[in-house]
């Protein structure tokens, strides 16, 4: 499911590379078949953005966001089981899924960073993709309300991930998640646990995202991991 592909690309940490590949991105945005009118005018608004600022200037704008604070972080059990025993067996699970499934991890990046997984996700058939998003909702919906929240661009990103799970993503009322709130869950380092397909992450240690597709149709490529 190459729209994944491009919604991983567009969450890393940008780099020339990326810089240089927009035109191109922006192109199969505009030709996707799986997102609707709205998810890509909206991607493509936020691909726009990349265009003014500098390089320098866009790493700062992502680093702002993703690694200052745990409430946006782009790993996804720190969402779910934050410092507890049960994060380290995930972990092992869901690289245990990747390489059953030939998904080699070709830098040192942790297997749930959410554009790795995504990566992951982009080379399974769409059924499978799609149960993989649902299975990962919650997360992807505390981190859109978030960046809804800072105004951010990349909000657009997760909106698209949303959709292409078949929901509608749950747009927060006004004063919902304020300013001084957000910042002190940054503080605070502590979100509350959230559940794969009703598993008690206090109960198990992984999810059925993990558990329930051991095997894969084709086997994808190997790039992966935060420059």
């Amino acid at each position: 499911m190459f729209t994944l592909k491009l919604l991983s690309i567009l969450l890393h940490y940008p780099d020339p590379e990326m810089l240089k590949a927009l035109g191109q991105i922006r192109r199969a945005v505009g030709k996707d078949r799986f997102l609707g009118g709205a998810e890509k005018a909206r991607l493509i608004g936020f691909v726009d953005s990349f265009k003014g600022p500098d390089l320098i200037e866009l790493q700062e704008r992502y680093s702002t966001l993703f690694d200052q604070g745990k409430a946006l972080s782009l790993h996804m059990f720190e969402h779910v089981h934050g410092e507890s025993r049960q994060r380290g067996q995930a972990m092992v699970d869901l690289l245990s899924l990747y390489e059953k499934s030939g998904f080699v991890l070709a830098a040192s990046e942790l297997p749930d960073y959410i554009p790795l997984f995504l990566e992951f996700a982009s080379h399974q058939e769409r059924h499978d993709a799609i149960v993989l998003l649902k299975d990962v909702l919650p997360v992807l919906n505390i981190i859109r309300k978030r960046l809804e929240e800072r105004k951010s661009a990349y909000q657009a990103i997760f909106d698209a991930l949303i959709a292409l799970a078949g929901e509608v993503p749950q747009v927060s009322a006004p004063g919902q998640l304020d300013a001084p709130a957000a910042q002190a869950l940054d503080t605070q380092w502590a979100d509350e646990p959230v559940t794969f397909g009703g598993c008690d992450p206090t109960a198990c240690g992984s999810c059925p995202a993990i558990k329930a597709r051991q095997n894969c149709p084709r086997p994808p490529s190997s790039r992966g991991g935060n420059p």
